[in-house]
């Protein structure tokens, strides 16, 4: 499947097939993304690791003011509800008026 639909590959072989570089270019962009990679990760893995509390483990997930009012665990006391935040209980159409 990544031999012939890997959209990486298809882009590197259009930019060779369309003269907009060459494959030594190629390969040099391709080490540089990879040292860069393997520099961040080198720095993350001397980062001490996070508790496991469910504060951290649900905190930037979704961007401030997006997250939804709660996440449904396994079971009801596994449910995480997002602090500082009013549960909305949805109203069905009977309940509103016009």
């Amino acid at each position: 499947m990544r031999s012939t639909n890997d959209p990486i590959a298809g882009l590197k072989q259009k930019l060779l097939d369309w003269d907009i570089t060459t494959e030594d270019e190629l390969k040099k962009i391709d080490k540089s993304a990879r040292d860069h990679v393997d520099e961040e990760v080198a720095i993350a893995e001397k980062m001490p690791v996070p508790e496991a509390t469910p504060k951290v483990l649900f905190e930037d997930i979704y961007v401030p003011g997006s997250e939804p009012q709660f996440l449904r665990g396994r079971t009801p006391d596994e449910n995480y509800y997002y602090p500082e935040r009013e549960l909305k209980v949805p109203r069905s159409p009977a309940q509103t008026t016009l």
